[in-house]
């Protein structure tokens, strides 16, 4: 267990301390029974007393670094109530809140502004440590402003309740105790409002303003510091954002550079905090993105088990996958068994089944950033999988950076880039043939393509793409059949379909020319075409459609209709929930948790699509992908092996473009398939449609 009680304070500071015989004890009370108070009792009012009257000096220099460093202000001087140990104790930061000031300690050492988005678990501490730094501001700066916004009044009573216990544990000395306004009785103090009005004899005028988010009425005022408490469960987050931000310095000022805004909460569904964290985490904007999992506050969320308590299979992958994490990202430790024992008791007091109990958990106490947001009450024809598809993703992340390594790409869990290629000539001269010189990839960390697994020679490779719409994204899916996993991502914001099929062409050839299933509904009918008549592009499946004696041919392309994308979905699903298939992007599994089943049309189909107003682009592009997969050469690399007696004819071996039209006749099987099962022999094989019924034989 890290202990941070002599870390936290300034060594000067702790030095004073120290001379006149006040020993500042390190460690924690009771670890094995989850008293992790620190065994530091603090500074009392006595001790501040006796060094004020006997080393006034001293008392000057004590005071003037606390003025300075808020970690040694909140040691020294703020007091806490621990609820776990219903005992107040000096304010020791936590394993989590020492994480958040390292990070903001170093975004203060570069001169930035601290705009900062928390993502974290439950009850981490996280409100209390910015109240105790919005205090400190109050304290050390003369005619300040600080606000707090919390989502209801019960959570706004609980921070004021923090700001006044702060307020009260000051010892009683004119040097360090501000006097109140509301001391005044002619003053009209606005209900819950901190005022200091005087310290030390001087007008002080710093206040601290609580409001709720839906009552709050700021126009006009002006602020340096804000805390956003609970932001995923805001009404109206926007219009109170567009209120607040214009209070602050100018952008560019010097003044920018000393003030705060800090976000923080618990995820609440992909709603606009969902919105404004991947914002912050793509790095394109001012605001840093902080995520505090569950199992870096091994001093709030462990329990020793006892002696014949044993992991699960699956709990020792969970705790094997956590301790990577945190080794990697955090604090160099492993996530330990009494983690794993207390996550064990957290899931069992869950009210339900024990998936959707874990769930619940993996939504309060989040160990990644992106399956936190997943909304417990969707009804995603997903929800079942989402853990599955958060394995897949690791596991891909993990073939993605030894992609990347291997081909001296930029470092990361998968590569981004753009296609290089030769452009088609100008329409108004004569046209010349499309290039055969092979696009390449180049690295591009604003590009619009993601790639897991690059081209593989001998593997087989087959892509859909949704065109989108002028107002949406256009999305091409590459999955590699072999494998059965998705190889890349391509995503273009729509603004006019010739340069999405430019680059989707050029990544198709880049993958050994991808049996292609592109939706040609509106839009896409353009798409087909530019890259059947100018780019000759002509490995393109065909849309399946059966009647009561077969199958029948139909046009290139896949004209979606409520018809006919309930067998897109039910192909998708089926992949998915029989485990044949592995994801990688998290983008699709966000929009995967979103894709639902909204009952039957008129004409009694199903129907399904992203809830609201949420993106289903990639959903619906692999859904095509996975469904020219039923068309693609799945057994062309036997012919490599050896001669047949029979040839196969092209549907067969899986090698056309298009559905066969007549009625299939019983055929010889292949040689590979014959000596497999025998000539009379009959086996109940369990089939992967993705690889064949025997995995990776054929």
């Amino acid at each position: 267990m890290l202990d941070f009680t002599r870390k936290q304070i300034d060594p000067e500071a702790l030095r004073i301390i120290e001379r006149t015989g006040h020993k500042v004890l390190p460690g924690r009370r009771n670890p094995a029974k989850r008293d992790f108070s620190p065994n530091w009792d603090g500074l009392s009012r006595e001790w501040w007393s006796a060094i004020r009257k006997n080393n006034y000096k001293d008392y000057c220099r004590l005071i003037s670094i606390c003025e300075e460093d808020y970690p040694t202000f909140a040691a020294c001087l703020l007091r806490v109530y621990n609820k776990t140990v219903s005992r107040i104790h000096p304010f020791i930061f936590n394993n989590a809140q020492q994480h958040a000031w390292n990070i903001l300690a170093q975004m203060l050492a570069d001169g930035l502004p601290l705009m900062v988005i928390f993502l974290k678990a439950r009850q981490l501490g996280v409100s209390t440590f910015v109240l105790g730094k919005h205090e400190w501001h109050a304290w050390r700066e003369r005619d300040i402003s600080t606000t707090i916004i919390a989502h209801d009044a019960k959570l706004a009573g609980t921070l004021v309740r923090t700001l006044g216990l702060f307020y009260d544990e000051l010892p009683d000395l004119p040097e360090i105790k501000p006097e109140l306004r509301e001391k005044s009785r002619t003053a009209r103090v606005p209900k819950k409002e901190l005022h200091f009005s005087k310290r030390n004899g001087q007008e002080w005028r710093a206040q601290i303003s609580t409001y709720t988010s839906k009552n709050v009425e700021v126009r006009g005022e002006r602020t340096k510091h804000i805390l956003e408490s609970e932001y995923a469960f805001y009404e109206d987050p926007q219009a109170l954002n567009d209120a607040l931000m214009p209070q602050l310095p100018p952008i560019g000022s010097p003044a920018r550079k000393e003030c705060s805004v800090i976000v923080e909460s618990t995820p609440n569904g992909q709603n606009h905090f969902y919105d404004f964290w991947r914002v912050a985490k793509s790095g394109d904007t001012e605001w840093k993105a902080i995520f505090l999992p569950w199992f870096i506050a091994d001093d709030l969320y462990s329990v020793e088990p006892p002696a014949d308590w044993n992991m699960s299979r699956d709990e020792k992958r969970i705790q094997k996958e956590l301790s990577k994490e945190r080794v990697n990202k955090y604090d160099g430790k492993p996530v330990s068994k009494a983690q794993m024992y207390w996550r064990n008791l957290e899931i069992k007091a869950k009210a339900g089944d024990i998936e959707d109990s874990e769930m619940a958990f993996n939504m309060e106490y989040p160990s990644d950033d992106e399956s936190c947001f997943l909304l417990y009450e969707s009804k995603s024809i997903f929800r079942d999988d989402m853990r599955y598809l958060g394995s897949c993703i690791s596991e891909m992340e993990t073939l993605g950076r030894d992609n990347c390594r291997v081909n001296s790409w930029p470092k990361g869990d998968y590569a981004l880039g753009d296609m290089e290629f030769e452009r088609l000539g100008n329409p108004f001269y004569e046209m010349q043939p499309p290039t055969t010189k092979r696009p390449i990839f180049i690295p591009n960390r604003r590009g619009n393509l993601k790639v897991w697994e690059p081209p593989t020679p001998g593997h087989i490779y087959a892509a859909g793409s949704d065109p989108g719409d002028l107002h949406d994204n256009a999305v091409t899916q590459i999955v590699c059949v072999t494998c059965a996993q998705q190889a890349a991502e391509l995503v273009v914001h729509q603004e006019g379909v010739e340069n999405f099929c430019d680059q989707t062409v050029a990544l198709l050839r880049w993958y050994f020319r991808a049996l292609w299933l592109p939706e040609v509904n509106e839009i896409g009918s353009t798409l087909l075409k530019r890259a059947l008549n100018d780019w000759h592009y002509g490995n393109i499946a065909r849309e399946e459609k059966f009647d009561e004696i077969g199958l029948k041919k139909h046009k290139f392309g896949w004209l979606t209709s409520e018809q006919n994308k309930p067998i897109l979905m039910s192909n998708f699903t089926t992949l998915i929930r029989e485990r044949f298939f592995m994801i990688a992007s998290r983008e699709l599994r966000s929009e995967m948790s979103t894709f639902e089943y909204e009952g039957l049309t008129s004409r009694g189909n199903p129907r399904y699509k992203g809830s609201g107003a949420k993106h289903d682009d990639r959903v619906m592009a692999m859904a095509l992908a996975l469904k020219a997969v039923a068309q693609s050469p799945r057994y062309l690399s036997e012919l490599t092996k050896k001669r047949h007696n029979l040839i196969p004819s092209a549907f067969d071996l899986g090698i056309n473009s298009s559905p066969e039209v007549e009625e299939r006749k019983s055929k010889t099987l292949p040689d590979a398939m014959a000596e497999a099962l025998g000539d009379n022999a009959v086996y109940d094989l369990s089939m992967n449609p993705i690889r064949g019924a025997f995995g990776g034989i054929f």
